[in-house]
């Protein structure tokens, strides 16, 4: 009881400032997040080969949607996604994501040098001024890297992220069993099919792009419309988070950037991009 915390509250307030103060506390528990809170790279590596500690939160509020009236079409929809689908035909279409992917890695560097020195990323972190670093940078920067990939234009991709927050949220929230939410999420879904639609019906993509060797692997484009929009969505928050984090190091360090040329913006984004697929 002496060791309960409430690292939320301090994450809040100041992230890096929480995760500096409280790592030298881990693990702790968390009263408001009613979780216990493991900072350090070696307690979780031993927690997740932990067969006792295995959890699938997330596939627990999926199932838990089948009981909830008018919830058909979310569940037709988020069947469709890698993250909540078992078996053979999970594995068939992951291996086809990973080989679109790989068919881009060999131009992921040039994409990454391009779209970073458009802002001028150095010059802004040798700069005297306080930066946003997220509206000014990491935002741009990612959008335009991802949106490349997947072989959309960045107004499209923009349009999709906006119209699919809602989406990623419902079943991290916890609460599935709200109608209401419900019938918004259905809503969502539809807009954003909408526009994935367009673009195919456009074929308002590059040649050479993720979405377009997933439609020559699956001619039927209809049923790639959600596995598309699985790529676009969570390719997104991870990849933009770790950049964030990353300039904020940078930032705090930045003689790194003279004297070691490791640690330039471009290779440390291409190594999280790698890390990331």
């Amino acid at each position: 009881k002496g060791r309960e915390m409430t690292f939320k509250s301090a994450v809040m307030e100041d992230r890096y400032k929480a995760f500096r103060d409280y790592r030298s506390k881990s693990p702790f528990y968390d009263q408001e997040l009613n979780a216990f809170i493991l900072l350090n790279y070696g307690e979780i590596e031993s927690f997740l080969k932990n067969s006792k500690a295995l959890s699938n939160r997330k596939k627990t509020q999926f199932d838990s949607l089948g009981v909830c009236p008018y919830s058909t079409p979310l569940i037709d929809f988020y069947s469709q996604w890698l993250m909540y689908m078992d078996g053979e035909e999970h594995q068939r279409l992951r291996k086809i994501v990973n080989n679109s992917l790989l068919i881009k890695t060999e131009q992921i560097a040039s994409i990454v040098e391009k779209e970073f020195h458009k802002l001028d990323v150095v010059e802004l972190l040798r700069s005297s001024n306080e930066v946003d670093f997220c509206s000014a940078v990491s935002a741009p920067a990612i959008s335009a890297i991802l949106s490349q990939l997947i072989g959309i234009s960045p107004e499209d991709y923009s349009i999709i992220l906006q119209k699919t927050l809602p989406i990623v949220a419902f079943l991290g929230n916890g609460d599935v069993g709200d109608p209401t939410q419900r019938i918004a999420i259905v809503k969502c879904i539809h807009e954003a099919n909408g526009v994935i639609e367009e673009i195919l019906h456009k074929k308002a993509y590059s040649p050479d792009s993720v979405l377009a060797v997933l439609l020559h692997e699956c001619p039927e484009p209809r049923e790639l419309i959600p596995l598309i929009l699985n790529i676009v969505i969570d390719g997104y928050e991870p990849l933009l988070s770790s950049v964030n984090n990353l300039l904020y190091f940078i930032s705090i360090s930045p003689e790194s950037l003279i004297t070691n040329p490791d640690w330039t913006l471009q290779n440390l984004t291409l190594k999280l991009y790698r890390d990331w697929e």
